[in-house]
């Protein structure tokens, strides 16, 4: 028999170690198990046991029943509403402790019971479960409810779908809720275009339970629903919880809605992301098309943030995916453009030459995302956290970790890039002409940058001839005054300005006077 402080080191490794199902019967199959199991199933150790019968879920109970049994009847409610549960699934040899339990005070433990008794399928038992479908206790009914539907045939699922849809067409929101709920237990086919019209209910706390029930179904069928409710600021957080529990069934519907450019790019990374959490074989396509040059910086990095987690959840090899030289070239070039963009402006304009050092950045974030590709994506994850911190040891030490993991081409031409290194001119008189146009041909914000630099230094039509802006650039120099705004405001004061610029969309002026509230505690 295993002393208390061994059984609960053998049970917290067992939790730890999470075996493949494999494993863990062969390991529940040895002669010696049912002894060390039973020795961990202690109603005096109630998370010990807890943990025991977690491990035991969906697995026969074979000699173990005893021993769940004396489970069922502790003082502890949760775990004897767990051990009733399993032994209603192990069918043969818990009978007894399952019509115990349907006369215990405890409400869980006799819902669990419910439940429990129709596993048996019986004729009786099918009529003595369905005796709960009116009670009064919301649990015991959805134990019912979900019992018969879930375990006795065609002949339960007609007993219990009046009362579903009852619950379902009621008035009030908390009985149309509690259908949610109990649909969600039920499980997927039929049921998810039942909870779909749910997420259209006038009362949001009962939209907002169809979205937890569509987090439990992981029915990809509802994707495209679930999508299109990102756009709806309060659902967006259960929409989004939803989508990531979904199986790579779902993937289609979210590439497809990643590639739609008529999308806020906001929302397009979001999905991205997404994609990044549902997984699956074709994933890695679609993120890598999503990283095209053509698209927003902001897109494609979180785009490359979703490859890189991808990688490390799912074990993938290095990536060689088509066009990787290529874009980690233009990403070179850029960065390189950028720093010699900020070697010219130096002191002569702070708000430039911060917005050019933020773009240079995130395109360094970029280019390390994209080698997270082909190398460790941990390593690269603490070298670029460790290249972008404050502490210049840790710096100089991920630097030299960087340029011992590349071939050695590759880190050569990086590794300056990386460490922030740009020229240095004999005076810093503003932006050239050349690397004026440079900048502005490179895309829409640095266009904008290189603009408002020429305005404020009053050189826009000796360079360019006043011809630098069209109406795309008209709309970004005032992004570019709420991103000026912003920046002198503490709490966004450390935010790259390309974030910034995402938020002059939602953002709105107000004048107020000297005493005016703006919000109270608690809004």
């Amino acid at each position: 028999v295993l002393r208390p402080r061994y059984r609960e080191v053998l049970a917290a490794s067992l939790k730890e170690r999470s075996l493949p199902r494999k494993d863990l019967d062969a390991l529940l199959q040895r002669e010696d198990s049912q002894a060390v199991l039973a020795g961990l199933l202690d109603p005096a150790r109630p998370e010990l046991a807890a943990t025991a019968l977690d491990l035991l879920r969906g697995r026969p109970l074979a000699g173990l029943v005893p021993a769940v049994a004396r489970l069922a009847a502790c003082g502890d409610e949760p775990l004897a509403a767990l051990a009733v549960e399993l032994l209603g699934a192990a069918g043969l040899g818990g009978e007894a402790a399952v019509r115990a339990a349907l006369k215990d005070r405890r409400t869980a433990v006799r819902a669990a019971a419910v439940e429990a008794l129709c596993r048996t399928a019986g004729e009786d038992e099918r009529t003595e479960a369905a005796r709960y479908l009116d009670h009064t206790e919301p649990s015991l009914r959805a134990a019912a409810m979900v019992g018969l539907t879930r375990h006795c045939g065609a002949a339960g699922a007609r007993l219990a779908r009046p009362h579903i849809t009852a619950l379902l067409e009621n008035e009030h929101p908390a009985k149309r809720g509690e259908g949610a709920r109990v649909l969600a237990r039920i499980g997927a086919g039929p049921t998810a275009a039942r909870v779909e019209r749910l997420l259209d209910d006038a009362e949001p706390q009962v939209r907002a339970q169809a979205l937890h029930a569509c987090r439990v179904l992981r029915e990809p069928a509802l994707a495209p629903r679930l999508i299109a409710l990102i756009g709806n600021l309060p659902a967006r957080p259960l929409a989004v919880r939803a989508l990531e529990a979904m199986p790579p069934q779902a993937l289609p519907a979210l590439a497809a809605a990643a590639a739609d450019r008529k999308r806020a790019v906001a929302q397009r990374a979001l999905l991205a992301r997404l994609m990044g959490h549902v997984g699956g074989t074709a994933a890695v396509r679609h993120l890598w098309e999503l990283m095209a040059p053509q698209e927003s910086l902001l897109l494609r990095l979180e785009t490359g943030r979703a490859l890189r987690r991808l990688r490390v959840k799912a074990g993938l090899a290095g990536l060689h995916p088509a066009g990787f030289e290529e874009r980690l070239r233009l990403l070179a070039d850029a960065v390189a453009l950028l720093h010699q963009s900020r070697a010219e402006i130096a002191g002569s304009d702070v708000d430039a030459a911060g917005y050019l050092d933020d773009h240079a950045r995130l395109h360094q974030e970029l280019i390390l995302l994209l080698l997270a590709l082909q190398h460790d994506p941990r390593q690269m994850g603490r070298i670029a956290a460790n290249i972008f911190g404050d502490n210049e040891a840790l710096r100089a030490n991920a630097m030299e970790l960087l340029e011992a993991v590349l071939p050695r081409p590759t880190a050569k031409r990086l590794a300056p890039l990386l460490a922030g290194k740009a020229p240095q001119p004999a005076a810093a008189t503003g932006l050239s002409a050349a690397t004026a146009r440079r900048l502005c041909e490179h895309g829409p914000w640095t266009r904008a940058i290189a603009a408002a630099h020429l305005r404020k230094t009053g050189r826009m039509d000796e360079i360019t001839g006043g011809t630098v802006m069209d109406a795309q650039d008209t709309d970004l120099r005032k992004v570019l005054a709420v991103v000026s705004f912003l920046k002198g405001v503490d709490l966004f004061k450390g935010v790259p300005a390309d974030y910034l610029a995402s938020l002059a969309d939602i953002v709105k002026e107000r004048g107020v006077y000297a005493g005016d509230k703006l919000f109270s505690e608690g809004d």
